[in-house]
């Protein structure tokens, strides 16, 4: 295979070069023997088969020489390295590197290369016209080199110059996640843009993000996934030049304007949904399907290895037509299982990720209004992984009520504990086969009503989803018979 030649004969292509050069020096001397020596048909014959076998040789070696270059000059930017296919089996993984480093256009891994596109031309609408100028924010001193860097490191990349506007919005400095490995190392930040302000008078947009929870469904319905990541996604989408304006920003070294789509820009997310969702439906029309896509986390699914090679190449093929990038060491190939905003999908049956498992067993009882808040948002995110949700958080909710003293009793603690009780079991639903009949369970209390759906599987009654609500003060009014 390709890969193969990159490792085991890059080092000898001079070797090659020197000896094709050898080969020709030889014809050369025959040639000349040929013509210095007397003219006999058996001689001639045998000559002339010795100068086809070396011109043979010549063209094989250059050919190899020049793919082997080619290789070379891919593997530059993007190389087996980049890739975590240690779960292949060898013929898997020689097909999908080939695949993958001959569509290395796909890929980039510094702001230099990223893709930029035009096939989604951004489109904003604000309520005020008037500028909105917003002085900086202090920056330490210790780490105003870092951010120099960073600056002519964006200018340099040509995704932003240095602009003089009536517009400005502050830098800002975002703390980057400490390396559970090396705890001790010293704090490191990325900058960013304050643009509430600016948000504040820009029109929400219209169009739709997809719903978790369907993707999530449609997805499960395969077996095997890949899972794609943008490198630095907003980045990869041209701004026209009026909003780059609207979008200087201040720092400690001058202002600046982006030419790209930036993060904290409230319709930013759907200009990217719509940007994928032109790839997806592009997509469909050539024939491949089972392509999903959250903003800039795209999901493919596949039956078989096969289908997921070729799915693959349509996917590359495409970012390159659109000229978009990924980053190389956040995708992941052909699994089994995988996590996806927040639900970890295996075939027919999603269920919460470990780390928010692990997040929501270890919170320790609320002190406060706030916290009470953040463990319900943790838990109520999988509220259709968890039977009688409502009824289970009523007197936690209670709580976050206005005009509610916060006052932590012993059936607070019994809620929250038996909430904890249920993520221990790691709840998970399965997906629902539409051939099959449904079993729907309902029940309903002084405070909530709630119902599950579930469907026989392999003998057994297993959830497909689970629904609850509480009810309002003229609710908990109404007979059992109108719940």
């Amino acid at each position: 295979m390709k890969q193969k030649l990159i490792h085991e004969d890059t080092k000898n292509v001079s070797s090659l070069v020197e000896k094709a050069q050898k080969i020709v020096l030889t014809e050369q001397s025959l040639n000349l023997m040929h013509i210095a020596s007397s003219p006999q048909k058996e001689e001639s014959n045998s000559q002339n088969k010795i100068l086809e076998e070396l011109k043979n040789q010549i063209e094989n070696l250059t050919n190899k020489v020049q793919n082997m270059q080619i290789t070379s000059t891919h593997s530059g930017t993007t190389s087996d390295q980049d890739f975590k296919l240690e779960h292949l089996t060898s013929d898997q993984k020689d097909l999908l590197l080939e695949t993958l480093l001959d569509r290395s256009a796909a890929f980039s891994k510094s702001l230099k290369t990223i893709g930029c596109t035009d096939r989604v031309i951004p489109t904003f609408n604000f309520r005020s016209h008037n500028p909105i100028k917003t002085l900086p924010f202090e920056i330490p001193h210790a780490i105003q080199g870092t951010i120099k860097e960073e600056l002519n490191e964006l200018i340099e990349a040509g995704l932003i110059h240095r602009n003089i506007s009536q517009w400005s919005s502050p830098m800002v400095l975002v703390k980057k996640k400490q390396n559970p490995t090396n705890p001790h190392k010293p704090a490191s930040y990325r900058m960013a843009l304050d643009l509430r302000l600016l948000n504040t008078i820009l029109e929400n947009s219209t169009y739709p993000l997809p719903k978790i929870l369907t993707l999530i469904n449609e997805i499960s319905k395969y077996p095997f996934y890949t899972t794609i990541d943008f490198c630095k996604a907003y980045w990869q989408i041209l701004l026209p030049e009026e909003m780059q304006d609207v979008l200087t920003f201040t720092t400690p070294f001058g202002t600046f304007a982006s030419r790209r789509l930036v993060f904290g820009l409230k319709t930013a997310a759907s200009i990217f949904q719509a940007l994928v969702d032109l790839l997806i439906d592009e997509l469909k029309l050539s024939g491949t399907t089972g392509i999903y896509a959250y903003q800039d986390d795209i999901v493919i699914g596949a039956h078989s290895f096969q289908e997921m090679h070729n799915k693959i190449r349509s996917v590359h093929d495409i970012l390159i037509k659109y000229n978009l990038t990924l980053s190389p060491e956040k995708c992941v190939f052909f699994k089994s299982t995988i996590d996806y905003l927040g639900f970890n999908i295996s075939h027919n049956k999603i269920q919460p990720i470990t780390s928010n498992i692990l997040k929501i067993i270890s919170f320790q009882p609320p002190r406060t209004v706030k916290q009470v808040r953040r463990f319900l948002g943790l838990c109520g995110f999988y509220i259709s992984l968890i039977p009688g949700f409502a009824e289970l958080t009523e007197c936690l909710t209670e709580l976050t009520r206005k005009n509610v003293p916060f006052q932590w009793t012993p059936t607070h603690q019994e809620a929250f504990k038996k909430l904890q009780d249920v993520f221990f079991t790691k709840p998970f639903v399965r997906l629902p086969d539409w051939d099959k009949p449904f079993v729907l369970n309902t029940d309903a209390s002084g405070q909530a009503i709630s119902g599950i759906l579930l469907q026989e599987h392999e003998g057994k009654l297993h959830p497909i989803s689970y629904y609850s609500k509480t009810l309002s003060n003229s609710e908990r009014n109404y007979p059992a018979i109108k719940l």
